[in-house]
């Protein structure tokens, strides 16, 4: 197959699914791989790293996307991209299709696109393995995101992320114990700041519980979110839904009951947001103050990271592409339960049951669009 790993254009994206490892791979078993020139520079990753293991460097996005079969990027394709596309390429991206517009679905559907997120795509232990790993990445950045906005200089309280004797640590109070609410804990309670976890799971908080013992958990219920948001200096919130938009658990009151200078970290901005205040920031300009709390709510976290995350991204994203490759994304679907989930549209039909309750759009099973 041709394969085409375009350079990505959302603001302050530097990130490349596919290193020059991972084209040496695909064009070892056969496949032509058009790399967009500079895709992997921000990355660290040279033009001349992807031509040494025998990918070819194009110089347009017209080129990358009209030559490609399968499209490999790492943000949701635009409306332009989209146009650009070859009607039935497959594309792989984290489509985080519950949080985009309208018009990119339209055009998805009209291009007759195959559109695998890989945010649910799963494996066989039922676990989403792309994503997870970038997420234990943004967990682990998360403290030292918060300890940089509480300094007054930056507009917050002016409290240390630190244990110090005679002296009270501050608080931080995490919604949602998944992979990203897990490991920032345990990141928070290894600087014996006094760290709360929030979840509607027991299963969830005991999880968090082994992890980091030091944890003070809680069931995710609004008073209980709405005590902490008093106390925290603070206040992350990474409650996911695979393939939706999650809830609105922190609202524009609770945020107002905040101490002045405190921090949210709306770290599930990406799928829309757990913060009834937050709207997406970028890396360039990633804070806003809203009613005296600075709110850092930046969809591409790990792209502050972009080598590390890169590499994590193709080693994941891997097994996946290498399967629709080599069989057909018909014939790996078939084979692969976990991919086949992830498939949002296939041949013009909306295969995701929940997005199609929210854009209105009809159904088709997956087997019948497969052809059975």
């Amino acid at each position: 197959m041709d394969i085409g790993i375009p350079k990505e254009l959302t603001s302050a994206e530097t990130r490349v699914v596919v290193t020059p490892m991972g084209a040496y791979a695909l064009a070892r078993d056969g496949h032509r791989v058009f790399v967009e020139k500079d895709a992997g520079a921000d990355a660290g990753f040279t033009d001349e790293d992807y031509e040494k293991v025998g990918a070819t460097v194009v110089f347009s996005p017209q080129e990358v996307y009209g030559r490609a079969e399968v499209v490999a990027k790492v943000q949701p394709p635009t409306v332009g991209e989209i146009e650009l596309t070859r009607e039935g390429a497959i594309v792989f991206s984290a489509l985080q299709l519950g949080a985009q517009v309208d018009e990119a679905v339209q055009a998805m559907l009209a291009r007759k696109l195959v559109a695998i997120g890989y945010e649910i795509v799963e494996d066989e232990r039922g676990e989403f393995p792309v994503m997870r790993i970038i997420s234990e990445l943004v967990g682990h950045m998360t403290a030292s995101i918060a300890g940089r906005y509480l300094s007054h200089y930056e507009g917050g309280r002016g409290v240390a992320l630190a244990n110090l004797p005679g002296i009270p640590p501050a608080a931080v109070a995490i919604v949602g114990a998944g992979n990203v609410g897990i490991t920032a804990a345990r990141s928070f309670a290894a600087l014996g700041v006094q760290t709360h976890l929030f979840d509607h799971s027991v299963v969830n908080l005991r999880r968090g519980e082994a992890v980091a013992p030091a944890v003070v958990t809680h069931m995710a219920e609004a008073p209980n979110i709405g005590r902490a948001c008093t106390y925290a200096d603070v206040l992350v919130t990474a409650a996911y839904v695979h393939g939706d938009r999650p809830p609105i658990l922190v609202t524009e009151e609770m945020v107002r009951s905040m101490k002045p200078g405190a921090v949210v970290m709306d770290i599930a901005i990406d799928q829309g947001g757990c913060v009834e205040t937050s709207r997406p920031t970028t890396n360039h300009d990633p804070v806003f103050s809203k009613f005296g709390v600075t709110h850092y709510c930046v969809p591409n976290i790990a792209s502050a990271v972009p080598r590390t995350c890169s590499y994590a991204f193709n080693s994941n994203l891997k097994p996946f592409l290498a399967e629709v490759v080599a069989l057909g994304v018909a014939e790996a679907a078939r084979r692969d339960p976990g991919l086949r989930k992830g498939i949002y549209f296939h041949g013009g039909a909306c295969t995701h049951p929940r997005l199609c309750d929210l854009f209105n759009l009809d159904y088709t099973p997956i087997d019948e669009a497969l052809g059975g």
